[in-house]
């Protein structure tokens, strides 16, 4: 139960421009759906398909990956950074997903 003085603030605040207008009826999926881009999940799918075939499954590569993910996102940093090519944002990704993988092999959900 909202107290006056919460209204009031609410009032207060959103007139001021600080806060917008909060929302009664708040539906996740449509946040979901604005909060993503699927054209850049589907340039990582289609890099990680080709990751398999190079380096095999990606819950198998704990202790085999030939590269350092962490240097290596730093580098795709670096050249984007220099380059602003976007390619290098989709590895970037790419490379903190394959670290959390060989990290936490557990919490990697195979299927939605």
């Amino acid at each position: 139960m909202k107290f006056l003085h919460d209204i009031i603030r609410e009032r207060l605040l959103f007139q001021a421009g600080i806060f917008p207008k909060p929302k009664k009826n708040i539906d996740y999926n449509e946040i979901r759906r604005k909060q993503w881009s699927i054209k850049f999940e589907e340039l990582m799918r289609n890099r990680l398909c080709m990751g398999y075939f190079r380096y095999g499954e990606l819950s198998m590569q704990k202790g085999k990956c030939p590269t350092d993910n962490v240097v290596e996102i730093e580098r795709r940093l670096e050249e984007y950074r220099r380059t602003r090519n976007a390619e290098n944002l989709v590895d970037i990704a790419n490379f903190a997903m394959v670290e959390f993988v060989v990290k936490e092999p557990k919490l990697v959900a195979h299927d939605r």
